[in-house]
């Protein structure tokens, strides 16, 4: 998915941050367009809200009210055993026969 599909509920996010982060540090936002649809106090109570006010075919933001965002860095299946990935490929090894 494009990142710049969520450009409108990052701006509004950043435009409240500081208010957000003054009512509600560490709980989850709601976000759709310039709508801040709802503050919770976990990601799963977020995401039922956003999916009873949106529906499942909509997309909204759900972002965890922080002041440094965390980047969690997930590595692609095909990145494993990859040449081009610069990670060595495990190869087991055969036991010796005595």
């Amino acid at each position: 998915m494009d990142p710049s599909v969520f450009d409108k509920e990052n701006e509004t996010y950043e435009k409240h941050k500081a208010e957000l982060l003054k009512i509600a540090p560490g709980a989850y936002v709601i976000i759709k367009g310039n709508l801040i649809a709802g503050i919770f106090p976990s990601n799963d109570a977020a995401m039922r809200f956003g999916y009873q006010r949106f529906g499942i075919d909509t997309l909204f933001m759900c972002k965890q009210i922080r002041d440094k965002d965390e980047v969690v860095l997930i590595p692609s299946v095909f990145s494993v055993g990859n040449p081009a990935s610069g990670k060595p490929k495990r190869v087991r090894q055969k036991a010796k026969a005595s």
